[in-house]
């Protein structure tokens, strides 16, 4: 299919026998580690969209499929784009923007709210599409590993559904929660409401550890005691860290020392966790020798907003 035989996207609801051509369309996305799109995914996904807060659509040309694109509610008001995908010889001709317009219409047709998404520094047309398209940037964020260690962590302890306002209370006043109100794992950022602090209390997956000092909560990690198995990339031997409030850099430091102990005590290797950046956190991370960087020094997660409002057009 070269660049003249390209006819006019037509867009529709996805099938599950489409993964016949998706899967090739995915199969080198990260060169050698694909895509975590697989067809196991691919078939959750589906059958989500038959449920009204999800929508998957893919874009043929000439009945061939050439993109697909996907959006999820997450709470109430809070909606998740991803997966927006192009085949690789049809890169740069406009077909990812044209999927991402599809989406926001049928978000505004379909529901009202935000609508985010985050994508890696380096994928440098979604930074592009999200600026012609409106779409705002909130924040950045590197991943850094952390080694587990046996050290003391007895100033943690594990918070209760019963906690949800003490909790939420002391997130809302926290400097880190002024900064980024975002809790992130795999890739997805959840807005940090209440009622997601409390889905975090009550999961069983999930422990809100809260950290005591001076006899009172003085600081507070959302930490995911065990991987998520449609994600292919988890690895059980991390413990992922989802967010990290603390007052200070020495409060901080302290948090961290003591995470090394909840890794080792669980039998993990190391902890895992998407930084933000720009929040004062990169000094007191460089201090610790043996904390490591994932990316290169420009590779960030970045994440963007787009308010919507049910009805308006594109």
């Amino acid at each position: 299919m070269s660049d003249q035989q390209l006819a006019p996207l037509a867009f529709r609801e996805a099938q599950e026998a489409d993964w016949e051509q998706i899967a090739p369309m995915v199969a080198n996305t990260w060169g050698d580690e694909g895509d975590y799109i697989n067809e196991s995914l691919w078939r959750q996904w589906v059958e989500e969209s038959a449920t009204p807060r999800s929508y998957i659509t893919v874009a043929e040309n000439d009945g061939q499929i050439v993109a697909l694109g996907r959006i999820r509610e997450l709470s109430v008001g809070e909606w998740w784009m991803e997966g927006i995908r192009v085949r690789p010889e049809l890169r740069g001709q406009g077909i990812g923007q044209a999927v991402v317009q599809e989406l926001i219409r049928l978000h505004r047709l379909y529901s009202i709210g935000l609508l985010r998404f985050a994508t890696y520094s380096h994928n440098t047309g979604m930074p592009e599409i999200a600026k012609k398209l409106g779409f705002v940037h909130l924040l950045s964020a590197t991943e850094i590993h952390i080694p587990a260690m046996d050290t003391d962590y007895s100033a943690y302890r594990v918070l209760e559904p019963r906690n949800v306002d003490i909790a939420f209370n002391f997130l809302k006043a926290s400097p880190m929660y002024r900064f980024n109100k975002f809790a992130e794992y795999h890739w997805v950022m959840h807005f940090m409401s209440r009622e997601r602090v409390l889905n975090y209390l009550e999961d069983e997956t999930t422990h809100v550890v809260g950290w005591r000092q001076f006899k009172q909560l003085y600081g507070m990690v959302i930490v995911h005691t065990q991987s998520d198995p449609a994600y292919p990339y988890a690895d059980p031997d991390n413990l992922y860290l989802s967010y990290v409030a603390a007052p200070d850099d020495t409060t901080f430091a302290n948090m961290i020392h003591g995470l090394r102990g909840i890794a080792a005590a669980q039998g993990k290797k190391k902890i895992v966790w998407k930084m933000p950046l720009g929040a004062g956190l990169e000094r007191p991370i460089a201090q610790q020798a043996d904390i490591e960087r994932a990316w290169s020094e420009d590779g960030q997660l970045l994440l963007y907003e787009l308010p919507i409002q049910a009805g308006r057009g594109i």
